[in-house]
């Protein structure tokens, strides 16, 4: 457990616990939190190895339309580095993103500068700009200049410096997705630079037109990515010309993580990512 790891509120007649940035993060029901979670009788609470059972007469279970009405709202939801845990509601006022106490949204990270990026919405629409930090903001795979405004869409995956962060601005359509695996691949360098696709279940890589993913200096059938067991899973379909790491690519799956850089014929490069 974390120093300060996890923090029970009262608010009205409800009772709810939200992780601190903790290291291993705070867990109910088997889901990771990033944001306040509302208990109710019979939640599982998971803080490092200990886990408690709430119980509570007066705050019985809830219907799933009500869980999904309350993850609704723009936010972000860090998904990496010491600060993994952690949401932030987005309101109608700008917010300054960075690594200084006084930020509006403030990420612990050496890699954040003091004043990273800047979040601004207008209407429905909320753009994201770079203020010159020194390791990046990077949205969809490519980094963004320093200055540069983007307008940022629904499950947007970003980074700054070397936190990951996801963007989402509408309830989930299914209460149990965040606990199916997920991942996406994002194409950062060659001809088909900024291209994505999701691995769901099953991803292709190559560039026939019946691939997942199509890219056009890529083999016909060159790479395979696959989830199982909670994790994913990468193979080389058979032209030898695919790595990971700097090491080759076998015909028989091996494990593939979150932040994996995979190479196919020497001037493709992907970045795998984990949580969609």
């Amino acid at each position: 457990m974390s120093a300060y790891h996890a923090q029970l509120v009262r608010h009205d007649q409800g009772l709810y616990v939200r992780d601190l940035g903790s290291r291993s993060g705070t867990w109910v029901n088997g889901q990771c939190l990033f944001g306040p979670h509302a208990l109710h009788d019979g939640d599982r609470i998971v803080v490092g190895q200990l886990e408690f059972l709430f119980r509570s007469s007066a705050l019985p279970k809830v219907t799933l339309d009500a869980e999904r009405k309350s993850l609704a709202g723009p936010r972000l939801e860090v998904r990496s580095g010491g600060t993994l845990g952690l949401g932030f509601a987005l309101g109608p006022n700008p917010i300054v993103l960075g690594s200084s106490p006084d930020c509006g949204i403030c990420l612990t990270d050496p890699s954040v500068n003091p004043r990273h990026a800047e979040l601004r919405r207008s209407g429905t629409t909320l753009t994201l700009t770079d203020l010159g930090s020194f390791n990046g903001t990077f949205a969809r795979g490519a980094r963004l200049a320093p200055g540069q405004a983007l307008s940022l869409s629904e499950g947007d995956w970003l980074r700054f410096g070397a936190v990951d962060v996801l963007y989402s601005s509408s309830a989930r359509a299914d209460a149990l997705a965040s606990l199916r695996p997920s991942a996406r691949v994002h194409v950062t360098s060659g001809s088909d630079a900024g291209k994505q696709a999701s691995v769901g279940e099953q991803l292709t890589i190559g560039s026939d037109p019946r691939s997942g993913l199509v890219l056009s200096s890529a083999l016909p059938q060159q790479l395979e990515l696959r989830a199982h067991g909670g994790k994913f899973w990468v193979r080389d379909l058979g032209s030898g010309r695919a790595f990971r790491a700097g090491s080759p690519i076998g015909p028989e799956f091996s494990e593939v993580q979150h932040g994996d850089l995979l190479l196919l014929n020497g001037t493709v490069m992907l970045r795998f990512e984990e949580g969609t």
